[in-house]
């Protein structure tokens, strides 16, 4: 049902079995309880937590804009902090905090198209302000298919990558590939065999 109400200013209210679920006033101001359901926010509209703009990064090149869609944003270090938690007695990963990366190739939502060989699957960007914009990377973490994929077969490797001194320009330092062997400047610098 609709309600409307007045505090400061006239408020128009969505309320389900006596519970508002959120007000909207005149000020645009947007006041929400808890929400006893799945919450969809559709492709394309943002969620900005602590700020009433959205910043604009790069997307790890140092120049092409990149605005993520979902921000969080603070002063202090609580401000712009996120946690993913888990509360379980079982000790293994079934029921652990994680944080998932997709890839597909794709361009429809929810549809699956294999990855080629190279495909970056994913990355963590480290960005720091330069004095003009929010562009320069200083870090990267990033994940691609180490060769051909197949059903069942997704061979992976993790790329860290920095900028050196005088750029914006991410290059690599260290891989380790789908071999698990460590490759730096290069250079192989260990193999280790998969753990039994």
């Amino acid at each position: 049902t609709l309600a409307s109400g007045t505090n400061q200013y006239d408020t128009l209210e969505i309320v389900t079995d006596g519970v508002a679920w959120f007000a909207l006033d005149q000020a645009g101001s947007f006041g929400a309880t808890t929400f006893n359901g799945d919450v969809t926010i559709a492709d394309t509209y943002q969620l900005t937590i602590g700020h009433t703009a959205q910043m604009t990064v790069s997307d790890g090149d140092g120049t092409t804009n990149l605005v993520p869609e979902v921000q969080v944003l603070g002063t202090t270090k609580a401000d712009a902090s996120v946690l993913i938690a888990s509360f379980n007695a079982t000790d293994n990963n079934t029921v652990c905090p994680s944080l998932n990366f997709l890839k597909s190739g794709n361009a429809t939502l929810g549809s699956n198209t294999i990855v080629a060989s190279a495909e970056v699957l994913g990355e963590v960007n480290w960005f720091g302000a330069d004095g003009t914009d929010f562009e320069s990377p200083a870090a990267a973490i990033r994940c691609e298919a180490d060769a051909a994929t197949g059903v069942g077969d997704m061979p992976g490797r993790i790329l860290f990558m920095t900028t050196a001194d005088g750029g914006e320009t991410l290059t690599e330092a260290m891989r380790v590939n789908s071999a698990q062997q460590t490759i730096a400047a290069n250079r192989l610098t260990s193999s280790h065999a998969k753990a039994g």
